[in-house]
């Protein structure tokens, strides 16, 4: 019997590649969500950081995100299986170098997927009812909101959105692929009718419409800034020192993401499909950031919108109008069609509920890598024969979901210990090393000479996937350095957040040598399936 007969959990994975080069696209970008992050960054970036010009925060994060996305993607070709960053360093380095920072990763997202479910009423839901409460003079949908963003509405609605997720993911890769092509649809329409609606709208006209909609509040367009004024806010020239520490921040927490890799066993046509999924979904976003950044402050106003995130954020002021300046809530006060207000909403909400069914692909495949290796319980690498799906990990991965959001809205555990930017940015780093020495490796030496040709490309002397590799470890090491002392962007960072963090890791650790020590007993080696990529 081979190695791999005796070390992999068995010959095959059951898995099955369906899904296509579209498909891959629309995972790497939902995974970024430019829909959400042209929302909240342009006005909360802003207001940390006053002096950051967000034009040039977008255009400088497209290249830190492309050279993010290049590496992985020629990793990706190189090993293309389930579980992404675990399969390549545990082939490259040592299986730990794997398992540490697809685990971190793992823990990150898994605790994400409850805690933007329990968000969903209270941080998207219920400000777009009172936006169309506003602008529909509805009071009821007023109600609404109230009713979505209570403890028990929110819990109620992320459970709906946490098992409707899973019941789709249930059904297949498949499934998943064609709901997520609907709300991508849907997605992605919004963000080109916000787009062109501020385009052929400027700085004059968006003041009139603003003026005409504020006057029921009592406000203005000036009424904004000078109440911001009055309150210690002052307008800031361009800074680079806070453009380029807000560029890093977005390249690093939103274009650095890659998820088409965590599924690349149930990919088609790999070499094409993964670059669609992985500097394809960058670019793409890349440009989405930039575009939006250049029409927002171009239509808006840079002063007035900076002004109008320290009324929404600062705390020392009571903000006279329904929301935060979100762009799309903005946008909307440019046109007097209904159905258009109605849209650029709803749309907004697609892109928070869409990421949902993806946290499900991602971490279940994680989950089926670690178990095929025999790092995990064999339940949790179970594929369904009709429907190709790993049913168990699926539905442990909504458990944990749960228990995360009831954290979040009943409890202020997560918001005291969770710092998710900590969790991701440092995990990127062992994957940066793991791609840098993967030409120089030993150990992947037959992985790399057999990989597409394009993997073994050098620039300047060096091979390319080195340079990649050496760039984004350094990158996100900074970063690392940057989340533990800006927690205003980053998350909590106090003694346990930090413990929590380390503690992630130790726990890696101490499941490696727990499942290593197990299956030696059993006369198993299980480094031995680490000398060679899992089978398909």
């Amino acid at each position: 019997m081979s190695s791999s007969g005796r070390v992999f959990l068995r010959e095959a994975t059951g898995l099955v590649r369906s899904l296509t080069a579209f498909d891959a696209y629309a995972l790497g970008i939902v995974g970024i969500t430019p829909g959400v992050t042209i929302v909240l960054w342009y006005v909360y970036i802003t207001f940390l950081y006053p002096g950051a010009d967000m034009v040039w925060t977008a255009i400088g994060s497209l290249p830190i995100g492309l050279v993010y996305a290049g590496g992985y993607y020629l990793m990706s070709i190189s090993m293309p299986r389930s579980g992404g960053e675990y399969v390549w360093g545990s082939r490259i380095i040592h299986p730990l170098w794997g398992f540490l920072p697809n685990w971190m990763y793992m823990y990150a997202q898994v605790f994400c997927l409850g805690y933007l479910a329990a968000t969903i009423g209270g941080g998207y839901l219920a400000p777009y009812l009172s936006i169309l409460a506003s602008f529909y003079n509805n009071p009821s949908l007023g109600n609404w909101a109230s009713t979505v963003s209570s403890p028990n509405g929110a819990f109620a609605l992320s459970l709906a959105v946490i098992w409707v997720s899973l019941l789709i993911n249930i059904r297949g890769i498949r499934a998943y692929a064609a709901a997520t092509a609907i709300m991508f649809v849907i997605a992605m329409a919004g963000v080109v009718l916000t787009f062109v609606l501020l385009a052929t709208t400027n700085n004059q006209a968006f003041q009139a419409a603003f003026n005409h909609y504020a006057a029921s509040y009592n406000t203005s367009y000036q009424g904004i800034i000078d109440l911001a004024e009055s309150n210690g806010w002052k307008p800031q020239p361009p800074a680079f020192d806070q453009t380029s520490f807000a560029l890093v921040y977005m390249a690093g927490t939103s274009l650095a993401t890659a998820w088409p890799v965590l599924a690349a066993g149930e990919i088609r046509a790999p070499q094409k499909s993964m670059f669609w999924g992985t500097v394809g979904a960058v670019l793409t976003s890349g440009v989405i950031f930039v575009l939006g950044a250049v029409l927002f402050y171009n239509t808006v106003g840079d002063t007035f919108a900076k002004a109008f995130s320290f009324v929404a954020f600062s705390g020392s002021v009571t903000n006279p109008l329904p929301a935060a300046p979100y762009i799309q809530y903005l946008t909307s006060m440019v046109t007097q069609n209904s159905a258009i207000i109605f849209f650029l909403g709803f749309s907004y909400v697609v892109w928070i509920i869409i990421i949902m069914p993806a946290y499900y692909v991602i971490i279940s495949r994680s989950m089926f890598a670690w178990s095929f290796d025999r790092l995990l319980p064999s339940l949790f690498a179970n594929i369904s024969d009709r429907l190709h799906a790993p049913i168990n990990a699926l539905c442990i991965t909504a458990l944990i979901g749960t228990f995360a959001a009831y954290l979040t809205v009943y409890t202020t555990i997560l918001g005291f210990v969770f710092n998710i930017t900590l969790a991701v940015v440092s995990s990127f780093v062992f994957v940066g090393i793991a791609a840098a020495v993967f030409p120089y490796s030993k150990k992947a030496r037959k992985i790399y000479e057999s990989a597409p040709a394009i993997v073994r490309t050098n620039i300047g002397g060096l091979p390319l996937i080195t340079v990649l590799g050496v760039i984004i470890a350094a990158v996100f090491a900074w970063m690392t350095y940057l989340g533990l002392i800006s927690p205003a962007l980053s998350g909590p960072v106090n003694p346990a957040s930090v413990t929590l963090w380390i503690g992630v890791y130790v726990t890696a650790i101490v499941l490696y040598f727990v499942a290593k020590a197990y299956h030696k007993r059993h006369g198993l080696d299980i480094d031995l399936a680490f000398q060679e990529i899992p089978p398909e």
